[in-house]
């Protein structure tokens, strides 16, 4: 069976009678007498021969680059319509959060929607809006260079335009939003905890998420600020490569060491709360597993980063 690559290769017997053609083609060029021409016209001779002897290029080398550029053209062809699909479903999605939103913000007026329903909503309503500004940006790509975007640090600008920072950017705006939400969320969460009208676990998660924002932040920043270092040449990609992953290491260990802390000062409270009566042993011991957990992640990453000729442990 045919593949779409053997449809543009010659066969055999039509590469006999290309060669056959030209042959012909000097025969008759050293049998009719030397005339004395225009320089016009013998340009116009040896045109029409290398006119064949192209044409035999562009059917056998050349005709497996025309079928690249088929290849390129249909590659690019379903990248935007895949692209332009999920653009389609980003939009309705954004649409959704937007009137989602608007319906929180009145019951939040009416006080029958609680706080942390309405920021799960804006911060829904913001991951549309990123998705979104991601997508346009992997169009754009993809319509200047006909292949799939590249979002590593180390690659070239397209056109004079900077897709990777452009990406970081918008990562960056979005992720400043969402730890000031993050932020105000553990602060609400917390008071409602210590009214007793919230559950440690989720005093728990809210102050994670918080620990993870700040990660994300750290990293993306360091990213922003390596992409600029690439780009004039101030650090070549090996270092690059060497140094995200020590700025990874690095975030990851503060997020740890944050999360120890919060919980130490959760397991204080609990037991302050449990001398007058006001919280169970159960919590107590929930407080002090949560901690005992955390410690050993905390451990185990000094380990790892000492191995690694990294920080010295806290």
């Amino acid at each position: 069976m045919s593949t779409p690559d053997g449809l543009h290769t010659p066969t055999p017997a039509f590469v006999a009678g290309l060669e056959d053609a030209v042959l012909r083609a000097y025969r008759e060029a050293d049998a009719i007498p030397v005339i004395p021409r225009a320089p016009s016209s013998r340009w116009r001779d040896w045109s029409r021969i290398a006119a064949v002897l192209v044409l035999g290029a562009a059917l056998g080398v050349g005709g497996q680059f025309a079928s690249a550029q088929v290849r390129d053209a249909k590659t690019r062809s379903e990248l935007e319509r895949s692209l332009a699909a999920e653009r389609e479903m980003r939009l309705f999605q954004l649409g959704v959060a937007n009137a989602e939103v608007q319906q929180v913000r009145g019951g939040v007026a009416m006080g029958a929607v609680s706080a942390q329903t309405a920021f799960a909503a804006i911060t829904a309503q913001h991951e549309a809006e990123r998705a979104l500004a991601r997508i346009d940006l992997d169009l754009a790509e993809v319509r200047l260079t006909n292949a799939q975007p590249r979002n590593d640090l180390g690659a070239p600008k397209v056109a004079n335009r900077d897709f990777v920072m452009e990406r970081l950017r918008v990562e960056a705006s979005y992720l400043v939003e969402r730890m000031g939400r993050a932020e105000q969320k553990a602060a609400v969460i917390e008071e409602r905890w210590k009214s007793g009208l919230e559950l440690q676990g989720t005093l728990a998660d809210a102050q994670a998420e918080l620990a993870d924002r700040r990660r994300d932040l750290k990293l993306t920043m360091a990213k922003v600020k390596l992409r600029d270092q690439f780009l004039s040449g101030e650090i070549k990609p090996a270092e690059m490569t060497r140094e995200l992953q020590a700025t990874t290491m690095e975030a990851e260990f503060e997020r740890a060491f944050q999360l120890v802390q919060v919980s130490r000062s959760r397991l204080t409270t609990v037991q302050e709360r449990y001398k007058v009566g006001l919280s169970v042993a159960l919590d107590v011991k929930r407080a002090e597993l949560d901690l005992m957990e955390r410690e050993l992640m905390l451990k185990r990453m000094q380990i790892e980063m000492q191995r690694l000729g990294g920080k010295e442990e806290l």
